[in-house]
C-alpha cells in the first residue's frame, strides 16, 4: 500500500470528503455495485492523487474532480482486465458440446485469448468493448457515460468484434447474444 506523504494529508483529506462519497457511488454504478472493489479502487484513486499532488495542486476544483473521475475509470477497466485474466474454468459459459472434460478446458484458454486480445485493443475499442461485454451496458448507457454517439460505440464494438472472430472464427466462446442486440436497442453489424 502506497502511503500519502505526511505533507500532502491535510489537503488530499480535504479532496476526500469533498468527493470521496461520489466516486464511491460512481465506483459502484460503473462495477454494477461489486462493493468489494469499489472502496479499494477509490482509495487508490486518492493515493494516485496524494503521489501526484504538486501538479494536481495547481488546478481549480473541477480540474481536480474530472482528473480523479478520469483515474477511477481506468482503475475500474484494469479492474475488469485482470478479473477476465483469472476466470474460473466452472464459470466459462456451457453448452452440450463443452460437456468434456478437455473441450471445456479449451474453451476456458480461448476466453482467456479473447479477453487478453481486448486488453491489446485501442484505448476507445476496449473500453467500449468491456462496458458493453463485461458491464453489459447499453450502447446507449456507454455513449452517454464515454461521451460518444451511439453510432461510435456500435463502431468500436463491431471493430472489436471483427478482431475477435478474424483470430477465433467459429471458436469464440462469449454466449451468442453477447454479439447481439440488448433490449431496445438495433443490432450493430
Amino acid at each position: 500500500m502506497i502511503r500519502i506523504p505526511r505533507e500532502h494529508q491535510a489537503e488530499v483529506g480535504a479532496l476526500y470528503r469533498e468527493f470521496g462519497r461520489e466516486l464511491l457511488s460512481f465506483a459502484g454504478r460503473l462495477l454494477h455495485n461489486e462493493s468489494d472493489a469499489a472502496p479499494d479502487l477509490t482509495q487508490e484513486v486518492f493515493q494516485a492523487a496524494a503521489q501526484r499532488w504538486d501538479r494536481l495542486r495547481g488546478l481549480d476544483r473541477d480540474a481536480q474532480r474530472a482528473w480523479l473521475f478520469r483515474v477511477l475509470k481506468h482503475k475500474v477497466f484494469d479492474h475488469w482486465g485482470a478479473a477476465r485474466r483469472h476466470v474460473p474454468v466452472s464459470e466459462v459459459p456451457e453448452t452440450a458440446a463443452d460437456q468434456d472434460a478437455s473441450r471445456e478446458a479449451l474453451s476456458h484458454l480461448l476466453l482467456q485469448r479473447c479477453w487478453r486480445m481486448i486488453d491489446a485493443m485501442p484505448p476507445a475499442q476496449r473500453r467500449v468493448a468491456l462496458l458493453r461485454w463485461q458491464g453489459e451496458w447499453t450502447t446507449r448507457e456507454i455513449a452517454e457515460h464515454l461521451a460518444l454517439s451511439p453510432s461510435t460505440v456500435r463502431v468500436h464494438l463491431r471493430n472489436a468484434r471483427r478482431v475477435l472472430v478474424e483470430e477465433f472464427g467459429t471458436e469464440v466462446v462469449f454466449p451468442s447474444d453477447w454479439w447481439e442486440k440488448t433490449p431496445g436497442e438495433e443490432v450493430a453489424r
